[in-house]
C-alpha cells in the first residue's frame, strides 16, 4: 500500500512537497530511501521504506499529530518524531517524523 493512500484518510490536505494551498493544517510526506531487508539469489526479495511525514499546522496541532502517528501505525509503519520547528515569518509549526515499513510503495 502507499503512504498516500495510508495517509488519505485524515481530514487534512496531504501532499509531496512543495504544498501550495492555504490550509491551517496539512501534512506533507517525501521519500528518504529504501533498504534491502531480505536477499534471495542476489536480489532483494523484500525491501524496507522510509518517508519523512510533516506536519505543518498553524493551531495547536496534537491532535493531529496523534492521529498521523495512529494512523501510520495501524498500516504496520514504525513511526518516530525527529524534531518541531516554528517559523515566526509562516506562522507555521513544523513537526518532523520519519516513518519505516517492510514492503512499503511510494505513491
Amino acid at each position: 500500500m502507499s503512504i498516500r493512500t495510508v495517509l488519505a484518510g485524515l481530514n487534512v490536505p496531504v501532499r509531496r512537497p512543495d504544498y501550495k494551498g492555504n490550509a491551517d493544517q496539512y501534512v506533507t510526506y517525501h521519500l528518504l530511501g529504501e533498504v534491502g531487508t531480505i536477499y534471495a539469489e542476489g536480489k532483494a526479495a523484500e525491501t524496507g521504506t522510509r518517508f519523512s511525514v510533516d506536519i505543518w499546522s498553524k493551531t495547536d496541532y496534537v491532535d493531529l499529530l496523534t492521529s498521523v502517528r495512529t494512523t501510520l501505525q495501524n498500516a504496520n509503519y514504525t513511526v518516530v518524531v525527529l524534531a518541531e520547528y516554528f517559523d515566526s515569518g509562516t506562522g507555521y509549526y513544523h513537526v518532523v517524523l520519519e516513518a519505516c515499513c517492510v514492503g512499503a510503495q511510494y505513491g
